[in-house]
Formats: structure tokens, sequence, C-alpha cells
């Protein structure tokens, strides 16, 4: 007789359906999820714009997710903005939302937490 261990034939796999990629980095309509720095020695100041940012959330009148907020490594006169994700038009609404103005430098990192980064220099001034 034959062992019950005896492999069966194998019927061919079926193609893989594809997966819909539901990791939020992949949605186009969703928030903008940002990290903020404060480069300008004053204190308090990420954590200011934090707390602005998630008002203007849920308000709905900014889509912007702050996933993080610390200290920059060093002191910035002026404030500026990285963008990871290409999304230049939510980005530059953003920009001129919070009173950034200078140039949105674009970056790609297979590394980024967060499609753009905020960086506060000594020029910032909380918007009204």
């Amino acid at each position: 007789p034959a062992s019950s261990n005896a492999r069966k034939p194998r019927k061919p796999a079926a193609a893989a359906k594809p997966i819909a990629d539901m990791a939020p980095l992949a949605v186009k309509d969703r928030p903008i999820i940002v990290e903020i720095f404060n480069a300008s020695g004053k204190r308090g100041l990420a954590l200011a714009l934090t707390q602005y940012l998630r008002e203007q959330n849920e308000k709905e009148l900014l889509r912007v997710d702050v996933l993080q907020y610390d200290n920059y490594p060093s002191y910035q006169d002026e404030s500026f903005i990285v963008d990871y994700s290409g999304r230049l038009v939510q980005v530059k609404q953003l920009s001129r939302a919070i009173g950034i103005n200078s140039e949105i430098k674009s970056e790609t990192s297979p590394n980024a937490i967060c499609d753009t980064r905020i960086v506060l220099g000594k020029d910032f001034e909380m918007p009204l």
C-alpha cells in the first residue's frame, strides 16, 4: 500500500489576483502627511504649528496630518519645505497657508515616513 505521506500531484497555481495597494501613502486624495522641525531657536514653535495644522484639518480647511514634530539638528535662518511625495499642488497650498514662501525642495527618499518635511527657521511667523 502507498504511504499516507506520499505527495499528491499539485494542481497548477491560479494566477495571483493583483492586490489593491491600501497603504496610506498610495491614496491620492488623503491628507498630506507632514513632519515639522523647529530650527528657529524659538521654544515650542513646532508644537504650536502642529496644533494649528491639526485644528485646520479638523475644520477641513487644510488636508494635512502631522505625523511628528521635533527640533532640527541646527538653527536655520530661513524656513523651508522638502517634498517627498510629488504632490506639489497640495504642498504649495500648504506652504502658502502657513506663510513659507521659499522654493519647495523636491527629493526622493525610499525611507521617507511622510510626504513633506517642514523646517521652521528664524524667519517663521505663526499664521493668524
